[in-house]
């Protein structure tokens, strides 16, 4: 029998900050594959409506408009996770992916096990899911919509 239950543990501090810690880490590594601003000369292929979105996102931080920098952070999150292959483009070049391969590395340099990657995409997952979701909510405000109409 499926219950609420299933979904305790995702109230619980760890589980949220090792969450928000994801979350945080996947935005500033595109950020900074943006403004090619990562370590070591790494650089990452972005489209650029994604690059724009990445860098809409940086300057609203910097001008400090919480509720803009809420917007510009949905726009680059959903250009994140509905980033269409386009001609012969291969899912392994896009920036979504390319920051999973680096986040698989420990800091020594070997893979980390994969119980842990396997965790990061779950987390990456949730992110998807709850930024489209949030796309739907605000088209479904916008045009006065409901679930079932």
């Amino acid at each position: 029998m499926w219950t609420t239950d299933k979904f305790s543990g995702l109230g619980q501090r760890d589980t949220v900050v090792a969450y928000r810690k994801l979350g945080i880490d996947l935005v500033s590594f595109i950020v900074g594959a943006a403004r090619n601003k990562l370590p070591d000369g790494v650089t990452v292929p972005m489209p650029p409506k994604q690059r724009q979105a990445a860098l809409d996102y940086y300057d609203a931080i910097v001008r400090g408009q919480e509720e803009e920098e809420k917007a510009e952070l949905q726009n680059l999150l959903f250009s994140l996770f509905t980033q269409p292959l386009v001609g012969e483009e291969n899912p392994g070049d896009f920036p979504s992916y390319r920051f999973l391969v680096f986040y698989a590395f420990r800091e020594d340099g070997a893979m980390d096990i994969c119980n842990n990657i396997t965790q990061v995409i779950s987390k990456m997952v949730f992110f998807g899911r709850a930024c489209i979701f949030n796309r739907i909510l605000a088209t479904m405000r916008e045009q006065k919509q409901g679930f079932f109409q």
